[in-house]
C-alpha cells in the first residue's frame, strides 16, 4: 500500500469533511433501516388487523416519539378512530391434495366471506356462454376458473359481472399469470373470491378450500402524533405525515410493507430527531396514519375531528414510497401548488439531490388528500426505480435499495427551511 502525504491543510480538512458527510449519510441509513426491519418483523404481523398488528405498531411508534423528544399533542400521542375492515385470518387451499402458498400461489379476495368445502375446477373458454341461471358456477360444490382476460375483456367483464351480481355464487375463481397487488377491504360480500396463478393444473382438478374471514364493524385504529415547538412562530406548523399500517395477513401469508410505507416512517423519525436538535421557526408536526390501505381512513379521521388546527399549517408533506429514488421523484399536487412546487423543484436543482422531479396533479392516493382538499398546501413526492414488488409478500427491506433516502430527505429539510423564512 503507497501511502501519499497530503499536499496541505486544507486538503487534510477536506478529506475529513468528506469523511465526516459519508458518515453521517451512512448513520441516517442505518437508523431507516433498523426502523424499516423493526416495522416488517412478523412481531407486527404486516401492520394490519389479524392479531392487532396495526395497534402494536402505533405503540412502537409512540415510544419512538417519546424517545426522539418530541412532546405530545395536547397532552397525548395517540388518535384513536374506528373503522370497519373485513380481515382473512384463515386462508388454506389445497389443489389435488398438495397444500398452495397463500401469496405466492393464490390470494383470497379481500372482500370475501368465510367458505369452507371441496371444489371440482372447470376452466371457462371463449366459448362459453355464461347463461344465466344453469351452469357449474350455481353449484357450491363445483365452480369455474374464469382467466384473467376474460374480465379484463370489455364485453366479457361485464357479462361476468352481471351474472356475479344477478345471482352471487358461492365461490368464484380467477386464473391469472401474475398475482396483482392484495389490498384491504372495508365490509364483505356474500361470495368468496380466489385469485390463482394459471401455471396451476387446473381443469377437471379437485380444490379444498378453508376461508374464514372475520369481520370488524368497529375496528379500533390509532393515529400517533406530536409535535416540536418552533423557536419564533410556533403558532404556525410544518407537518410531516407517513402512513404506518398495511396489509397484515391473509392466512399463513404475512404482508410486510417495506417501501409501503415502513420507510416513508423511517424519514418522518429521521425529521423529528433532527427537528429536536435543529428547531425550525415554525412548529413541526409529525403524524403517522393507521387505516391508510383501507381508504385513507386514519388522515379522513383526523382531517374531520379537526386534530390539528388547518388554517395554521404554511406546508404539509406526505411520505410513501420513497425506498428507491434512482431516477427521481414524482409530485403529486404539483399542479396545483406551483410557487411551493417551483421551490422544491429549483432546490433539487441547485443542489443536485435527485435526478429529477416530475410534476403531477390532485390524486387521491395517500394521506395528503384530505388535507389538500381541505385548503392544506400539501405535496406528495414518491420515488422511482427498481421498485420492490407493491402490496405483495416479498416488498421485505431486503428490496429497497434508499437510494434516494438521504437527498431526499434533505431536499425536504431544505425545502422546509425555506417555507419558514430561513436562506
Amino acid at each position: 500500500m503507497r501511502i501519499r502525504l497530503l499536499r496541505s491543510t486544507r486538503e487534510w480538512l477536506l478529506l475529513c469533511l468528506g469523511s465526516l458527510s459519508v458518515s453521517a449519510d451512512a448513520q441516517d441509513t442505518l437508523f431507516a433501516r433498523r426502523v424499516i426491519e423493526d416495522l416488517c418483523s412478523r412481531s407486527f404481523a404486516g401492520r394490519g388487523y389479524v392479531h392487532d398488528g396495526a395497534l402494536k405498531a402505533a405503540g412502537y411508534l409512540e415510544k419512538q416519539v417519546k424517545q426522539a423528544g418530541v412532546q405530545p399533542w395536547k397532552g397525548s400521542y395517540v388518535h384513536p378512530f374506528s373503522m370497519a375492515v373485513n380481515t382473512i385470518p384463515v386462508a388454506s387451499v389445497k389443489l389435488q391434495g398438495k397444500p398452495l402458498k397463500a401469496g405466492e400461489d393464490f390470494l383470497v379476495d379481500p372482500a370475501s366471506s368465510s367458505w369452507k368445502g371441496n371444489l371440482t375446477l372447470r376452466l371457462w373458454s371463449w366459448n362459453d356462454t355464461l347463461s344465466y341461471p344453469e351452469g357449474p358456477w350455481m353449484a357450491s360444490e363445483a365452480t369455474a376458473a374464469i382467466p384473467e382476460a376474460m374480465f379484463r375483456h370489455s364485453l366479457w367483464g361485464k357479462r361476468v359481472a352481471q351474472l356475479l351480481q344477478m345471482q352471487p355464487v358461492p365461490v368464484w375463481v380467477m386464473t391469472v399469470e401474475h398475482l396483482p397487488a392484495w389490498s384491504v377491504a372495508g365490509r364483505p360480500v356474500n361470495t368468496t373470491g380466489l385469485i390463482v396463478r394459471a401455471s396451476l393444473p387446473l381443469d377437471a382438478s379437485q380444490m379444498k378450500l378453508d376461508i374464514r374471514n372475520d369481520y370488524h364493524p368497529q375496528q379500533l385504529s390509532h393515529n400517533v402524533l406530536g409535535y416540536i415547538p418552533g423557536t419564533r412562530v410556533p403558532d404556525s406548523l410544518l407537518v410531516l405525515t407517513a402512513h404506518y399500517d398495511h396489509l397484515g395477513r391473509m392466512g399463513k401469508a404475512i404482508f410486510p410493507g417495506a417501501n409501503d410505507n415502513a420507510a416513508g416512517v423511517a424519514m418522518v423519525l429521521d425529521f423529528a430527531r433532527e427537528a429536536v436538535k435543529r428547531p425550525l421557526p415554525y412548529s413541526v408536526a409529525v403524524v403517522f396514519f393507521s387505516g391508510e390501505e383501507a381508504g385513507l381512513l386514519g388522515s379522513a379521521a383526523l382531517v374531520r375531528d379537526r386534530i390539528l388546527p388547518l388554517e395554521r399549517i404554511r406546508f404539509l408533506l406526505n411520505l410513501d414510497l420513497v425506498g428507491t429514488g434512482e431516477t427521481g421523484m414524482t409530485v403529486v399536487n404539483a399542479t396545483v401548488f406551483p410557487e411551493e412546487f417551483s421551490l422544491l423543484d429549483s432546490l433539487n436543482r441547485q443542489y443536485g439531490y435527485l435526478p429529477s422531479i416530475s410534476r403531477r396533479g390532485k390524486a387521491a392516493n395517500s394521506d395528503h388528500y384530505y388535507f389538500s382538499e381541505s385548503g392544506v398546501p400539501a405535496f406528495f413526492g414518491y420515488l422511482g426505480g427498481p421498485r420492490p414488488s407493491y402490496h405483495a409478500i416479498d416488498d421485505v427491506p431486503q428490496t429497497l435499495t434508499l437510494h434516494g433516502y438521504v437527498h431526499t430527505y434533505r431536499l425536504y429539510r431544505r425545502f422546509l427551511e425555506q417555507i419558514a423564512g430561513l436562506k
